[in-house]
């Protein structure tokens, strides 16, 4: 059975407190064939994986193909999927080479570009592909790797977007839009400088937009050009934040009680300090003041849980 030997090195990271998450299990597949996907469960729970493994090819034509693996933490949530391609081999005793690719725009397979390659068996494609003749918008490219023995890779595509090339601009980030759970109150950022890449850096204010326990928080840059990116979504822990509020039915008249009704929110444990020495650690406390004046009244609340 033919075996191939993968390195890979994952770190998850939460989103709101930047502490690693634990990978509890794997899944891999070939080329395009995801209905054969290979799921693998980690016995120990890590937040570091190093993994070095031989995986079975058993199956897979001799050639080139693409590898995929992705991540799954704690959470449920997985990593975007990482691809390398690799040579499969016969009889794995030598190395073959590559010696040609080519690559093709949409459907108009007859209209593809052959590149000639000086037999490497290692080969890093950085290049401009003339996309010139093609109409704006949407389209797909598509890409194959030929080796000395005739074989030809899995083809690999990608969807991209071609603007007009009437005028070429600097595309930056110029502004970005976020809101929280299923909530259509969305909050816009425009920013000051535009930047290309950009990294956002700015405490975003969950308090009054969210609840204690788990929340997702969705956000979308926007480009020089309008464009609005795909939807980030990253799922956070909120812990309680208590705030202390009250009213109360004063000014009333010496040895009559005085109502407080408390508005406190995210709170459940109350210490009401009344200013003439007397306190209360009611939810909502009556008290009878014995002399005239002026009186400064305090409220503290807790949650059990956060403080």
């Amino acid at each position: 059975m033919k075996k191939i030997l993968f390195l890979f090195l994952v770190l998850f990271l939460s989103m709101k407190t930047g502490k690693a998450q634990q990978l509890t299990s794997y899944e891999y597949w070939f080329d395009n064939n995801y209905v054969a996907v290979v799921s693998v469960p980690l016995i120990s729970t890590l937040t570091t994986l190093s993994l070095n493994e031989q995986i079975s090819t058993a199956g897979l034509t001799r050639g080139f193909h693409f590898f995929h693996i992705r991540f799954k933490d704690s959470n449920g949530n997985f990593s975007s999927v990482q691809t390398q391609i690799f040579n499969n081999t016969t009889l794995n005793n030598g190395i073959t080479t590559l010696i040609n690719y080519e690559y093709w725009f949409d459907n108009d397979y007859a209209g593809k570009t052959v590149v000639g390659i000086s037999n490497n068996s290692n080969y890093d494609l950085q290049g401009l592909m003339n996309a010139g003749t093609l109409t704006n918008g949407i389209h797909a490219f598509h890409l194959r790797f030929q080796d000395d023995g005739g074989n030809w890779s899995n083809v690999l595509s990608q969807s991209f977007m071609k603007f007009g090339n009437e005028n070429v601009i600097l595309n930056e980030v110029i502004a970005y839009r976020y809101w929280f759970n299923s909530s259509n109150t969305i909050y816009n950022v425009s920013l000051i400088t535009l930047q290309n890449p950009y990294e956002l850096t700015s405490q975003i204010q969950t308090r009054n937009y969210t609840h204690p326990g788990s929340n997702d928080l969705h956000i979308q840059f926007q480009d020089t050009l309008g464009n609005w990116s795909s939807v980030l979504t990253a799922t956070f822990n909120r812990d309680s934040i208590p705030v202390a509020d009250f009213a109360s039915n004063s000014p009333v008249c010496v040895n009559s009680e005085v109502s407080f009704t408390n508005t406190s929110s995210e709170a459940d444990s109350y210490y009401w300090q009344f200013g003439d020495g007397n306190f209360s650690t009611d939810f909502n406390p009556t008290h009878t003041y014995s002399n005239s004046g002026n009186y400064t009244v305090t409220l503290t609340s807790y949650n059990v849980t956060s403080g």
